[in-house]
């Protein structure tokens, strides 16, 4: 009995080894490269982009479009996304070692994938989709064309938007664990260190809850501040980048490191992550570094928000100083190629104690529940998990304007605003709720309905809500073309539409009757039509085109254009008159 036991554990032994191994040689092994560029990168994985960590890495195209795109293996197409925000036109492969690769803000696809997805859209009227496939239906060839780089969706200039996912999990998986290398020979920059307490009854010398540590650069590789000599718990806070050889781009960092007494009570490595981890992006930087400084400061601390997939649950990072000990604290900040920042931070024995402060406990926004204020004419709900902590929220009824404040973190869950309105307001369509954000000095409409005599929305910020109107139509302006023209050597139709007030809502158009695929890129507020799509038994071509913006305001726009079908545009243009 007892072999059988020793027997089972060395098989169970065996086979754990067998599965990390396996897995493990799955990062140890050269991919194909996506595109025949040099690899030189304006954005790297995960990346701090405000609201989430940067899944993939961003490959620069010489600011240009129309590259080729390849599968970095064999697998098949399991989804194909559209999107005119996000990752724009974006394709995903399914390989057979497990990962999933991702190819995003591509300017087409290649013929193979287009002409499936076009049918797609002409079957179903939509531009934008979502379209899923069963493994093996659409086979894909290593090194096999699948589309051509661009700048669709979210993406702010030209650039291949790549990635490697985990395919059984979703986990974004670091691309440089495949064998993508950089020129890469410089160390990560350090732009600033803070001091937070941990105490919320405490405070510096300023009031604040944190303090800046001055610091100066010994050698590229060397960094050390000043001393701190303060009691109590504290955590440490750095704003730091990276960047290549080839690329003038801030990019992130891979690995760091804060040790106290040379152990390590601290430790960030990006090497994957789940998608869940952005909700909790803004507990692991400094929020209000971000939006009053533009600070992209990372907290070497964690609460018990924190709840980030690639941190250790067994380090929170919290430094206690006990009056009249020694401490030896470094930072260590590495790159993916192994380059090493290392930052010294003495502390120098003393009792030096932060002023105590009182504290209102109460916290008006209780994550575990629903909390409505209901004022004469206006009313604002905050709903179960607003919030991933108790925050106190400023609030501040004006006569026609409702002021919300939390400069600490963000929401984590959109809230309702609504206005009562008078008899005569409650039959204009073209009401909304405008919106400064506490960030921005730009009013922003957001989407509303009228119900009940009652004005409402939803929104993911805090600022000034008021009530506001839009009663300006959308502009469509043909770009290429124009009535009454001969189109037969143009390849595409071009037009701009816009609204300047509420945005665009929806738009659709039809030649002959019949509904037309119309590809729209906001960020260039342009609609393009491929003449190719649609075959016309007519030379006349019959175009209309509808736009309507979020206050319900519409436009619409015809043209009568004509295209050769065989007969010459001589003795057609001669039949017309």
């Amino acid at each position: 009995m007892i072999i059988k036991k020793i027997n089972f554990y060395i098989f169970l032994t065996l086979l754990i080894f067998f599965v990390n191994n396996k897995i493990c040689s799955q990062y140890n092994y050269q991919k194909s490269n996506p595109i025949d560029l040099p690899l030189i990168l304006s954005g790297n994985f995960g990346e701090i982009r405000g609201s989430h960590f940067h899944a993939g890495i961003d490959i620069k195209t010489n600011g240009k479009e129309g590259y080729k795109i390849k599968s970095i293996d064999d697998g098949s197409l399991t989804r194909v996304s559209i999107s005119l925000g996000s990752y724009g036109k974006a394709i995903y492969i399914k390989h057979y070692d497990g990962t999933t690769s991702v190819y995003a803000h591509l300017k087409k696809f290649s013929k193979k994938i287009e002409d499936v997805i076009k049918r797609f859209q002409y079957n179903n009227k939509t531009f934008v989709l979502n379209k899923f496939f069963k493994e093996n239906d659409i086979i894909i060839k290593k090194n096999e064309i699948i589309g051509y780089s661009g700048n669709t969706g979210g993406s702010s200039g030209p650039h291949l938007h790549f990635e490697i996912r985990d395919s059984k999990t979703q986990n974004v998986l670091n691309p440089h664990l495949f064998g993508y290398k950089l020129n890469d020979s410089k160390e990560p920059v350090i732009k600033k260190v803070i001091l937070y307490t941990l105490n919320k009854f405490e405070r510096f010398e300023n009031n604040k809850l944190k303090k800046n540590i001055p610091f100066k650069v010994i050698n590229n590789s060397k960094v050390i501040t000043d001393s701190i000599n303060y009691v109590g718990k504290f955590g440490i806070g750095i704003e730091t980048f990276d960047q290549h050889n080839l690329s003038y781009n801030r990019n992130g960092i891979y690995k760091i490191e804060l040790l106290k007494n040379n152990e390590i009570i601290y430790d960030i490595k990006f090497d994957r992550f789940s998608f869940n981890d952005k909700k909790y992006i803004n507990y692991f930087i400094d929020y209000e570094e971000l939006k009053e400084n533009n600070s992209k400061v990372v907290k070497l601390f964690s609460n018990e928000n924190s709840n980030l997939s690639f941190l250790k649950k067994e380090q929170n990072g919290h430094i206690k100083f006990e009056e009249n000990y020694d401490y030896n604290l470094e930072l260590n900040i590495y790159d993916f190629e192994g380059n090493k920042k290392n930052i010294k931070i003495p502390y120098k024995k003393n009792s030096n104690y932060l002023k105590k402060v009182e504290l209102n406990k109460k916290s008006n926004i209780n994550i575990d529940e629903k909390r409505t204020y209901d004022f004469e004419n206006k009313k604002v709900v905050f709903f179960k998990n607003s919030y991933l902590e108790n925050q106190f929220v400023s609030i501040k009824n004006l006569s026609d304007t409702l002021i919300l404040v939390n400069k600490n973190y963000p929401l984590n869950k959109k809230i309702k605003v609504s206005f009562k309105l008078k008899n005569k307001l409650s039959t204009n369509k073209n009401l909304g709720i405008g919106l400064i954000s506490n960030n921005s000095k730009k009013t922003k409409f957001l989407p509303s309905i009228i119900e009940n005599n009652e004005l409402y929305s939803y929104s993911d910020e805090l600022g000034s809500f008021f009530i506001t109107s839009d009663n300006d139509k959308p502009t469509i302006k043909p770009l290429n073309f124009k009535n009454g023209d001969w189109v037969s050597k143009k390849n595409y139709l071009k037009l701009e539409i816009n609204d300047l007030t509420s945005g665009i809502k929806k738009y659709d158009g039809n030649i002959n009757g019949k509904w037309i695929l119309l590809e729209y890129d906001p960020k260039k507020k342009l609609i393009i039509y491929d003449l190719e799509d649609l075959k016309y038994d007519s030379y006349k071509l019959n175009l209309i085109v509808n736009v309507e913006d979020f206050a319900n305001n519409k436009s619409i726009y015809k043209a009568q254009i004509y295209r050769d079908t065989g007969v010459s545009e001589k003795d057609l243009s001669t039949s017309t008159k």
